[in-house]
């Protein structure tokens, strides 16, 4: 016997196009369709920008505007382990701080690691 192996997002796919099917799959693959403590990332990604393995979430321009070198200093992980599920960080060029503000929010701030006479 032949083993297929399919992917939840294909199983919820696949269960979209019959109410029959869809009684059946979620029976069938409950964690398919168990609702995921992770958020799935891809929709904030400019997916037509992809960027080796990862994604962009700013373009060149808004990134350079901001003063960072180029949109590659936060990225989408596209692939492996926490595929869109993960922001990855550029920690060559930048150091990451979490830290509370006065309100008790969380803020993250990108410092520049290097501080040369780049803008």
């Amino acid at each position: 016997m032949k083993e297929f192996k399919v992917t939840d997002e294909t199983v919820r796919s696949i269960a979209e196009t019959c109410q029959e099917a869809k009684w059946v799959l979620e029976k069938t693959f409950l964690e398919a369709f168990e609702k995921s403590k992770y958020f799935n990332i891809r929709e904030l990604s400019m997916e037509e920008f992809l960027y080796d393995k990862h994604a962009y979430l700013f373009s060149e321009e808004k990134a350079e505007a901001a003063g960072f070198k180029d949109n590659k200093f936060m990225l989408v992980q596209t692939s492996g382990e926490f595929a869109f599920e993960a922001f990855l960080l550029d920690d060559s060029d930048y150091d990451w701080r979490l830290v509370r503000n006065g309100a008790g929010d969380l803020c993250l701030i990108p410092t520049r690691k290097n501080l040369t006479n780049e803008s």
